[in-house]
């Protein structure tokens, strides 16, 4: 028996099965990831991830399985070339649900398009790696310069925001350092060392743990070292 999904009862009807089935199948990749069965993992976040995208509205959900699938592919699995596959549907659902500024938002865009270069530089795909390195960290600055348009209005800032911005100046250090390497590549000292100098300054205001800001120096430190 077929449903019409323009029928809002039967949408009804047809979400409460979908929401049923993502329960369950959160549940079945939490437990493979306790047993660190990556295999099994991924193959339920596939499985969540064709369900997810039969709801009737998008939301923040589906981007996140989008990209946790990417970085299973990316980081465990070390398949890049699919992982790109999922990073690019991540970013498209993300223009779909983040239509209004946030912190949130920015966030999401900028570790997605940091995640991407990386993966891009990894599989030596130097220039589409420039491309993303770049448009992270626009991102990033077109956040930035929102910031001061609403810092100026004086409108409150939720703890949950100044910790996700925290957060999202670790990521734009880490980006910064990265692209600094994709810089090198090209032969390009100067640049590379003004972007080191960026990684740190963010770095130093960001949630990073003691020890990541101290391996961090000590990296951009050697490559100065090298660059002299």
């Amino acid at each position: 028996m077929f449903v019409r999904l323009s029928d809002e009862s039967a949408r009804t009807t047809f979400d409460g099965r979908l929401n049923s089935r993502v329960e369950e199948l959160l549940e079945l990749i939490e437990q493979s990831r306790d047993e660190g069965n990556t295999e099994r993992e991924l193959k339920h976040s596939l499985q969540l991830y064709d369900v997810l995208k039969q709801r009737k509205q998008q939301d923040a959900d589906v981007f996140e399985v989008a990209f946790s699938i990417a970085r299973i592919y990316d980081d465990q699995l070390e398949d890049r070339g699919t992982a790109t596959i999922y990073y690019r549907d991540a970013l498209a659902i993300l223009e779909v649900i983040s239509t209004v500024p946030s912190v949130e938002g920015a966030y999401m865009r900028v570790t997605t398009l940091g995640a991407l270069a990386v993966c891009y530089e990894n599989l030596g795909q130097s220039e589409d790696a420039t491309d993303y390195f770049n448009d992270a960290i626009s991102a990033y600055e077109e956040h930035c310069d929102q910031g001061s348009e609403v810092g100026s209005s004086e409108v409150d800032v939720s703890d949950s925001d100044i910790s996700l911005l925290l957060n999202l100046n670790a990521t734009a250090a880490m980006i910064h350092y990265h692209f600094a390497g994709n810089l090198l590549a090209q032969e390009r000292w100067d640049e590379a060392k003004n972007v080191t100098k960026i990684a740190l300054d963010l770095a130093e205001n960001s949630s990073m743990s003691t020890e990541e800001l101290e391996e961090l120096q000590h990296c951009v430190h050697e490559l100065w070292l090298e660059l002299e």
